[in-house]
């Protein structure tokens, strides 16, 4: 809710937007037609126009709605014309005397002279009719304007609902200023005598406090709003264009918003009008240096030209540079912009010259934009040339043979150029091809055969159905299923080493889990999943020494601190037992030997599977050994 703040405090608030002298009504009533009608132009250059040529220009600024507004034209063509038609007539009668000539006969009148008349005429008929309809349409607002103050003089002391009678006071607030101009010689005392009722008004509208005091802060938010925009208008270098937006503020100022609290109004008033000032004081002091301030900011819109240009000389060349250089010249840009008016005779060229440069920076930025584009696809299709040459090496049968070219793609690659974000996932796919081909290398992957497709899908099917039985409840029972499913995997074919691994690390994975997931207890689930990793891993030697070697280093962890618990228990005297530090060492002491039992034990099973798989080795190149020798002797025999 806005309250109308009296503005009895306030004697200088229309000062921003009025001329000194103006009084307060004069400013609020005024019309658009009333500030504007006297204004004249430096386009028509009258001073030195013929009388023809002023008949003409004449007849042009009568020919429009707006003959009002060049009333000062106007009366200067009206002047000049009687003042060059009376030195043209003494001139021709003083000819006609010379040639002989009475002078009770003389008479000149030419055309233009009854043009001019006509013109003259029609214009002082205007204007009657525009004053008397003003006049006319002025008493009309006056008598509006006292209807306004009976109506608010009528509700004070009204006996209705008070956001009723609030509502009706709001309308009628907004009627008169709604309403134009009255009569000069009423208008100021037709305001005082609205201000006073609406003062009356409040003093009887008794509103709740805390809804007055809550307009109250709005109000004064909303003020301060409006004046730090007018302090900021102190810092705008356009003079022009801060008066305006000062007047706009002054208006808001007075009309848009109500009274604050008592305590703040001077201050706020205060303000508002020291900012007001600064603004008219920079004002005074353009008008009194017009041409030096417009020569001055012509040296700085030809500063900010040049610099301009220079974003030009050299053209940026990258995107990088683009972004920054563009962002210099809209900085550049607002700045010549934000520069007040500059000598007229400079002003058309000057624009002409921003246009220009503004206009060659745009095509320079595009023609790099869409040359960039260009190379852009180049790259695109030559890294989609390389990526899809990787993939057909990966595909091919003699992968292996193929090391120098793929080392040969990835120095082509990094030729290539910018590639846009969008296709940054077409590189990470190729150094992921890159580093599988170079992974299979190392694990000496080979190209699986139809056959091996064909039983990793076995495999995979196995795993499907594992998955869904549940384990029996007792140890003996978990152990003879696993051992029967691990006979049943075995007996669905061999595989080539690093394929193999990886799908008996799946099972071993699988069966582990649902090891862990049972209600069995910690220590048989750690032996069962140990001997489950034991059958799965048995065909990957490198695979237990790699997990033995994991337990030892576990195992000297956990054997030194077991060492250090112990030498901490010395410290304690034997009937410190009830300690419960003593007892908390103890029992940690129990646990880490516990533990140290466990891992030596899967050490030491690891390490019985591989002494059997060494002997078992061993015994296979012995009997090789035995078989070639055999096959020696008896072709010496044969020989003898």
């Amino acid at each position: 809710m806005q309250i109308m703040e009296n503005h009895t405090n306030d004697p200088e608030e229309t000062q921003a937007q009025i001329p000194s002298g103006a009084t307060e009504s004069e400013t609020q009533d005024a019309t658009p037609t009333e500030t504007t009608e006297n204004e004249t132009s430096n386009d028509l250059a009258i001073d030195t126009l013929d009388l023809e040529a002023l008949v003409a220009a004449f007849e042009k600024l009568m020919a429009g709605d707006q003959w009002l507004k060049h009333r000062g034209d106007i009366d200067q063509i009206t002047q000049r014309f009687q003042s060059l038609f009376t030195t043209e007539f003494e001139n021709q009668k003083a000819r006609f005397l010379e040639e002989g000539g009475n002078e009770i006969d003389f008479s000149y009148r030419p055309l233009f002279k009854t043009q001019f008349e006509a013109l003259y005429q029609d214009y002082k008929k205007k204007k009657h009719t525009h004053y008397k309809n003003r006049e006319n349409q002025q008493k009309a607002n006056q008598e509006r304007k006292e209807e306004i103050i009976n109506e608010i003089k009528a509700l004070i002391g009204k006996d209705e609902n008070i956001n009723t009678i609030y509502k009706t006071f709001k309308g009628l607030q907004e009627s008169w200023y709604n309403t134009g101009a009255a009569p000069r010689a009423i208008n100021n005392t037709l305001w005082q005598n609205f201000k006073h009722h609406v003062e009356r008004f409040y003093d009887f509208l008794h509103l709740n406090r805390e809804l007055r005091a809550l307009d109250f802060q709005h109000n004064y938010e909303e003020k301060l709003k409006i004046i730090e925009k007018a302090e900021a208008l102190c810092e705008l270098p356009d003079i022009i264009k801060a008066t305006r937006d000062l007047n706009t503020l002054h208006r808001m100022w007075k009309n848009d918003l109500g009274p604050v609290a008592k305590e703040h109004r001077e201050a706020l008033w205060n303000r508002f009008q020291e900012a007001s000032k600064k603004i008219h004081q920079r004002k005074q002091e353009y008008q009194k240096d017009y041409e030096e301030i417009q020569q001055s900011n012509l040296t700085k819109k030809e500063n900010l030209l040049q610099q301009m240009e220079q974003l030009l000389t050299p053209a940026p060349d990258s995107h990088n540079q683009w972004q920054a250089a563009l962002k210099k010249f809209n900085d550049l840009r607002n700045e010549f912009q934000s520069i007040g008016y500059v000598p007229k005779s400079k002003s058309k060229a000057l624009w002409n010259q921003f246009r220009n440069l503004s206009r060659a920076i745009n095509q320079t930025k595009n023609e790099f934009y869409k040359n960039q584009k260009t190379a852009q696809r180049e790259n695109i299709n030559k890294a989609k040339e390389i990526q899809a040459e990787l993939e057909a090496i990966l595909e091919d049968e003699k992968w292996q043979s193929q090391v120098n070219r793929v080392k040969n793609l990835q120095k082509e690659w990094r030729k290539i150029g910018h590639l846009p974000k969008k296709f940054l996932p077409l590189r990470k796919a190729f150094f992921t091809q890159c580093n599988l081909y170079f992974e299979r290398l190392k694990s000496g992957y080979q190209k699986m055969s139809l056959e091996d497709k064909a039983l990793i899908k076995k495999r995979q099917t196995f795993m499907g159905k594992f998955k869904k039985n549940n384990l029996p409840e007792s140890t003996q029972e978990i152990t003879t299923m696993l051992d029967d499913q691990w006979e049943r995997w075995i007996a669905l074919g061999e595989l080539p080493g690093p394929i193999a691994f990886k799908t008996d690390e799946e099972l071993m994975q699988l069966g582990t889990t649902k090891i862990q997931e049972s209600a069995l207890e910690e220590a048989i689930k750690t032996q069962l999943s140990t001997a489950h990793f034991i059958r799965c891993m048995s065909n990957h030697s490198e695979a237990l020494q790699g997990h033995r070697a994991a337990l030892k280093k576990e195992y000297d962890k956990q054997h030194d601190e077991v060492k250090q618990l112990e030498n901490n228990l010395e410290f304690f005297s034997q009937s410190s037992s009830d300690n419960p530090m003593v007892k908390e060492l103890t029992q940690k002491l129990a646990q880490l030997k516990v533990q140290l039992e466990g891992i030596q034990l899967e050490m030491q099973q690891i390490k019985q599977l591989q002494n059997k798989k060494a002997k078992a080795e061993a015994a296979d190149v012995q009997e090789t050994t035995d078989e070639t020798d055999a096959a020696e002797n008896s072709e010496e025999e044969k020989t003898d």
